[in-house]
């Protein structure tokens, strides 16, 4: 009997990014310290802009290298795609970026559903069984922004299910549950 297995395999060094945000007035010099930054095979660059809009590529660019493929991973890294269309309005990313991207939303939201477990919620892995409260109220807030801006239809989420998990955590009354009671209703 001969068996494959493929296994994924990573680098064992950690991706790491810095960043430096700095205002500089009119008139005013700066000096960037570069040894700090770059040493070794690093990369480095420097954006100038008069808008904070600017660091936001660069955060979308953190996201696509998100290392893992947990819920709570899997929805920050794809939230933002949601809102491509205001993206390119306010001219941080490019129509061409945009078009590329729209699967990202569409990706995301297969990979959330393959969490889901049968009382509504999702599990932090796929194929995990225990549930994870906090991260799928937020797996169906992105779900349901991913529907009303027609990225997924509304059949490919079990809005009764959705439904019913959201209300019975909003329901929640505890002392030690009211933010999330206040996400599911906000979700609701």
């Amino acid at each position: 009997v001969k068996d494959e297995q493929f296994l994924t395999v990573r680098s064992p060094n950690v991706y790491q990014k810095f960043t430096e945000i700095k205002v500089v007035s009119p008139g005013e010099t700066l000096t960037i310290d570069h040894q700090n930054f770059f040493v070794g095979k690093a990369k480095g660059s420097v954006k100038i802009s008069n808008s904070l809009a600017i660091s936001a590529s660069s955060a979308l660019d953190w996201l696509n290298q998100y290392p893992y493929g947990c819920l709570e991973q899997t929805c920050a890294a794809a939230f933002p795609y949601v809102s491509l269309d205001l993206l390119v309005k306010g001219k941080i990313i490019t129509d061409e970026i945009a078009t590329t991207n729209k699967h990202k939303v569409r990706h995301a939201a297969n990979q959330i559903k393959a969490m889901a477990l049968s009382d509504g919620s999702f599990a932090m892995w796929p194929g995990y069984k225990q549930s994870w409260i906090d991260s799928s109220i937020f797996a169906y807030h992105f779900l349901f922004e991913a529907i009303n801006k027609k990225f997924i239809l509304s059949q490919d989420v079990n809005l009764y299910k959705a439904c019913s998990f959201l209300r019975k955590i909003a329901q929640d009354s505890s002392e030690q549950n009211r933010n999330l009671a206040a996400y599911a209703a906000y979700c609701l």
